[in-house]
């Protein structure tokens, strides 16, 4: 007999919304592997999050074990956005060279979509994680506040 494969995913259910999604997608796949059989999964809770951290963020010597992880939302408003953008976003993405945010958006039948539409909707969206403020490139304008 064949042995099953063990998937190692590190968790960051980061802030906000993050936590509850993470939780749910935590116990689905967990489910999965359960009803399948034919995979393990461990996953490792990891509590970066601009909660836990108030401005120092993923230690560089742990974020190397996260080739497989799942990242839920991070941002807190209480915690400048440039903190967790830059000591915990593009410490993440940078070095592990994740170049998009892949997110898919699926209504299923029975459910009302919030968008003014009847149709049913099955979409794969993807955020370039390589532009912009996600790049790491540049800095900050308005520091002190902006002006017109």
């Amino acid at each position: 007999m064949a042995s099953k494969l063990t998937y190692r995913i590190a968790s960051i259910p980061g802030d906000g919304i993050g936590p509850e999604v993470v939780s749910a997608t935590i116990q689905a796949v967990t489910k999965l592997s359960h009803t399948l059989g034919t995979f393990d999964i461990e996953f490792t809770y990891l509590p970066w999050g601009t909660e836990y951290y108030k401005g120092n963020m993923s230690p560089t010597t742990v974020w190397r074990s996260c080739a497989s992880s799942l990242f839920g939302a991070v941002g807190d408003p209480n915690v400048p956005d440039h903190i967790s953008l830059w000591g915990l976003l593009l410490a993440l993405r940078g070095p592990l060279q994740l170049y998009a945010n892949v997110r898919p958006v699926r209504t299923f039948p029975g459910t009302k979509c919030k968008l003014n539409t009847t149709k049913q909707i099955n979409w794969m969206l993807v955020r370039e994680n390589s532009e912009g403020e996600y790049s790491g490139q540049g800095g900050r304008s308005h520091i002190e506040g902006s002006s017109d």
